[in-house]
């Protein structure tokens, strides 16, 4: 009997699944983007629903990486499938210089002795302002309706975007946000104070060019942006004017850090789509109109 039960569960999954494929479309392209007047192209997967008409649109971008060529923009598929079937057109995008985007990644973050926080965000807002701006004239997307969310580096650079006076997005949802300094390995540099003092300080200032709500989500065992120092950063935005609702996780895993992860959408989706609708959205989901009536 409990085969049997097994196997009616492992149907309905499989049925569930292949209903929710059907709903979306997922296209891979090479976005075009101009840098310093340089033309560059993008790694980009979007997932969109596959109903007629235009829909709103979020932009999803990667964090940083010790290998960026190695970097696929499927990382980040799980959240685009997520909001695709919420009814946004999601679209996932890699920095330059990672996976098979052209031009080089540009790196001016400065060092523990000289921190540059603000030079490599503005970089950053440089390369998600391009890309937007193609992404918005699709027939498919209402420009007037956008969305950022980001991971670590991803999600400083959304909080930056959302500073500047003539930025497009509705809401910031800003995962692991942040920018440490490191010297190798990936590991960040201890006790490298004026680089943390910077990034406070950069995080502040947008919070006092920023009026759209925003949604920061951190786990208590982020090696990179503990729950200390995730509470300044918050706390500075919110001193500075910014509108920022703060969720700290319990630890996640080995590394809270990955919370891009597949694993990790159990504690990271309910938090997203409350902020959603508290927010006023999430777009009305026909296809489950549909199935209830």
């Amino acid at each position: 009997m409990r085969t049997f039960y097994s196997i009616v569960i492992w149907l309905f999954l499989v049925s569930s699944y292949s209903q929710a494929a059907e709903r979306v479309t997922t296209e891979k392209v090479g976005l075009p983007v101009k840098l310093d007047g340089i033309d560059t192209t993008l790694e980009t997967e979007i997932v969109s629903p596959s109903e007629r008409g235009k829909h709103p649109l979020i932009l999803i971008v990667n964090g940083s990486t010790l290998s960026p060529r190695t970097a696929k923009a499927e990382w980040l598929d799980r959240i685009a499938q997520d909001f695709a079937q919420k009814g946004y057109v999601a679209a996932s995008i890699l920095w330059p210089g990672y996976g098979s985007s052209t031009g080089m990644f540009r790196d001016d973050g400065g060092n523990c002795s000289n921190p540059r926080v603000a030079s490599f965000f503005k970089e950053r807002v440089e390369e998600l302002s391009g890309a937007l701006a193609d992404l918005r004239k699709r027939d498919d997307v209402d420009p007037n309706n956008t969305l950022g969310l980001g991971f670590s580096i991803g999600g400083a650079s959304m909080l930056a975007l959302a500073a500047q006076p003539d930025h497009p997005l509705k809401a910031v949802i800003n995962i692991s946000g942040g920018l440490y300094h490191y010297n190798h390995s990936g590991d960040a540099v201890k006790d490298c104070q004026l680089f943390r003092q910077d990034l406070i300080h950069t995080v502040s200032k947008y919070g006092s060019d920023t009026r759209v709500p925003t949604l920061w989500i951190y786990a208590a065992n982020d090696p990179f942006f503990p729950p200390e120092i995730a509470r300044q950063m918050v706390e500075s935005y919110r001193n500075a004017g910014g509108l920022a609702q703060f969720i700290a996780l319990p630890p996640f895993e080995k590394n809270g850090h990955t919370l891009f992860k597949y694993s990790a959408a159990p504690i990271v989706n309910p938090q997203i789509d409350s902020f959603l609708a508290k927010n006023s959205l999430l777009p009305i989901n026909r296809w489950s109109s549909r199935q209830s009536n």
